[in-house]
């Protein structure tokens, strides 16, 4: 009997060291996913390319998982991606998503039966430029507190500012890129701009055999138009 004790004792053990061994690992395979996520995104050319990145590292996060990244545009916040199979994330912001947006911190809500979501806030030096929606099956016994994993969510957490000031990053990046190709005072593209994109222009029409115009204007007196508007 002492033995046979032992023995179960040995395999409960053996049994948990794998488990815990297993857990270790999986969080090992999360952060290497999330690190790279982080550097994919700060050398994204768009904010379409920016979302997709998210939707795809985030979507292999966990089992049975589902979500969206809404990005801030004008003051409203508009679906960028989502992922996940047999879900469609809301067409408006819940009331929790929104408490999230303005006080800068997780929330949760049970507004769906057969889900709970988490919302973090993307944001970067006191402003929000962007939100993630991550979505958890709730299990059969619906006690959705057991679903969603500590380190799980502490992860979540922690990336939510990363990833808002890779966002920041984007948009600087290419505001200061459009400065540099585009008149101060009119908006129009300048001659960087045609330095830059002119022989790619001309390749394209080569390849498509389209004719290339040039228009060319000298306009009398415009320093008068200048100083008057």
């Amino acid at each position: 009997n002492f033995a046979t004790q032992m023995e179960a004792e040995v395999q409960a053990r053996t049994r948990e060291l794998q488990q815990t061994n297993a857990r270790w690992q999986l969080r090992n395979n999360q952060l290497l996913a999330m690190s790279e996520m982080l550097s994919r995104l700060h050398i994204c050319r768009d904010e379409a390319e920016f979302a997709a990145v998210v939707a795809d590292r985030l979507g292999g996060l966990q089992q049975h998982s589902a979500g969206a990244i809404y990005l801030e545009r004008n003051g409203a916040f508009e679906r960028a991606a989502h992922w996940g199979e047999h879900w469609q994330p809301p067409t408006e912001l819940p009331e929790a998503a929104q408490l999230s947006i303005d006080g800068g911190v997780a929330q949760r809500d049970h507004l769906e039966q057969d889900w709970l979501r988490l919302y973090i806030p993307l944001f970067s030096e006191n402003t929000v430029a962007g939100l993630l929606m991550y979505c958890l099956a709730k299990q059969n016994d619906g006690n959705a507190q057991s679903v969603i994993e500590d380190d799980t969510e502490f992860l979540l957490n922690s990336i939510g500012e990363p990833i808002g000031l890779a966002l920041v990053n984007l948009r600087l990046r290419h505001a200061l890129q459009d400065q540099a190709i585009r008149d101060a005072l009119t908006g129009l593209h300048n001659g960087r701009f045609l330095d830059a994109s002119g022989p790619k222009m001309i390749a394209a029409a080569v390849r498509q055999n389209h004719p290339v115009s040039v228009f060319m204007a000298d306009i009398d007196r415009f320093k008068r138009v200048n100083d008057t508007w």
